[in-house]
C-alpha cells in the first residue's frame, strides 16, 4: 500500500495535497494509511506530498524560466504567496533565492 500512495503522490500531487484525499482513493482511512506508510517508508505521508511538491517546485525553479507565480499557479497554489511561504518553510530560502541556487 506505501508504494501504491507514492505512485498516487507523484501521478496527483498538484491535485491532490491531503493525506485524506490520498486514503478515501485507496480506499482505506487516513489513520491506517499513515500508520503503514510512516512504518513502511520511515515518512509521514504529508512529508511525502511536499517532498515530492516541493521536488517538481525545484525542477520548475532550475529548469523554466516561469515566473514564480507562474510556478505557484501550475503546482495549483492559491496565489503566490502560498508557494513562497511553503518553499521558505521547507528550504529556508525565497523561490528566488533557491532558483540562483539550483
Amino acid at each position: 500500500m506505501a508504494n501504491g500512495f507514492k505512485l498516487l503522490v507523484e501521478k496527483h500531487f498538484k491535485t491532490y495535497r491531503t493525506v485524506n484525499e490520498y486514503a478515501n482513493k485507496l480506499n482505506v482511512s487516513s489513520k491506517h494509511l499513515s500508520e503503514v506508510v510512516s512504518n513502511t517508508l520511515g515518512r509521514s505521508p504529508l512529508q511525502i506530498i511536499h517532498d515530492i511538491l516541493l521536488l517538481e517546485a525545484k525542477v520548475q525553479l532550475g529548469s523554466t524560466n516561469k515566473s514564480v507565480s507562474e510556478i505557484a499557479y501550475y503546482l495549483k497554489f492559491d496565489d503566490p504567496s502560498h508557494f513562497t511561504h511553503f518553499i521558505k518553510r521547507r528550504t529556508g530560502l525565497s523561490p528566488l533565492e533557491l532558483r540562483k541556487k539550483l
